[in-house]
């Protein structure tokens, strides 16, 4: 299965699971969305981070794991969630080894975009924040 199609997955059963519980439909499927992004968001952080092994722009070492860890914290997100966060940012740090070996330009661009695609989940999660401080 492709990763996003498990992330789809993971976020289909997510919301079967709180589909069980009392409240209108809408906030079980805006529970379920976040928690694919979380997903979603987790593995872009683990590709990143071993991309930024390979191609070490500063010498910030650990950052994206560092990251990884202040979303799990600030979030505290349901057990299921966080260790499938945890798989999610282990499988995309496994692919990217597998795939990456030295900092090629292929290996920059992945990291470029990997990043942008990071970015586009975290202003997902973050929209319904901002329009809260309003």
């Amino acid at each position: 299965m492709a990763p996003g199609g498990s992330i789809i997955a993971l976020a289909v059963m997510l919301q079967s699971i709180t589909g069980q519980l009392m409240g209108p439909p809408e906030a079980h499927s805006h529970f379920a969305s976040r928690q694919g992004d979380l997903i979603l968001l987790a593995q872009h952080l683990g590709t990143l981070h071993r991309l930024a092994q390979v191609c070490p722009q500063t010498r910030e070492g650990d950052l994206y794991r560092e990251r990884m860890k202040q979303v799990i914290e600030g979030e505290s997100p349901p057990r299921f969630t966080r260790e499938a966060m945890i798989g999610a940012f282990n499988r995309g740090f496994r692919n990217a080894s597998a795939e990456y070996y030295s900092c090629s330009r292929r290996a920059q661009q992945r990291l470029k975009n990997e990043s942008f695609d990071a970015l586009n989940v975290t202003e997902r999660l973050y929209a319904p924040l901002r329009l809260r401080g309003q």
